[in-house]
């Protein structure tokens, strides 16, 4: 799990995390990759990302290839994150994280969904997850809850969070 933080003036794309697994030696072990969350990454803003890969035996270390990406991202749409809050639930060790996400554009936004990144005291991820909105679509001004669950390891640790959001443009309503 981690982040990556868009440094350029550009909106973008399809942000890929890449990681090559090693032998002490250097032997190239495994590869995988995955993509950042949010489709669209803002400039100077960072998303997370959660690459499931196996532990390859015999491995010693591991890389991250340049981050690949397409330039060419729509701005972000106008959506407001409020009314959060979170919990811990000790006998599973789950954290959620409930909120409301408003449409501020002019326009339906379709398949909104908040992207949540859990961080120790030290600012490290700890998860990375999504989830979408109660509602089908959010028409301008609407507003509608999520719950967020972080589950699979405990989560104990969670000292901040951070919820950003995404959603698709209805072609009916543009």
């Amino acid at each position: 799990m981690g982040e990556v933080y868009n440094g350029t003036d550009d909106d973008l794309r399809f942000v890929k995390v890449t990681a090559n697994f090693y032998t002490n030696s250097g032997q190239l072990l495994d590869t995988e990759f995955t993509y950042v969350i949010l489709t669209t990454l803002p400039a100077f803003d960072k998303s997370c990302f959660d690459l499931l890969i196996p532990q390859p035996a015999g491995w010693g270390y591991y890389t991250f290839e340049p981050v690949g990406y397409w330039d060419d991202a729509d701005p972000p749409h106008a959506l407001e994150i409020s009314n959060t809050s979170t919990s811990y639930q000790s006998t599973f060790g789950w954290y959620k994280i409930l909120g409301e996400v408003t449409n501020e554009e002019p326009y339906r936004l379709e398949f909104v969904y908040p992207v949540g990144t859990v961080y120790d005291q030290q600012g490290i991820v700890l998860g990375c997850t999504s989830t979408y909105v109660s509602s089908k679509h959010l028409d301008p001004g609407q507003k509608s809850s999520f719950e967020m669950l972080f589950s699979g390891r405990d989560y104990l640790n969670v000292a901040t969070y951070r919820v950003q959001a995404e959603g698709n443009p209805s072609i009916n309503s543009r």
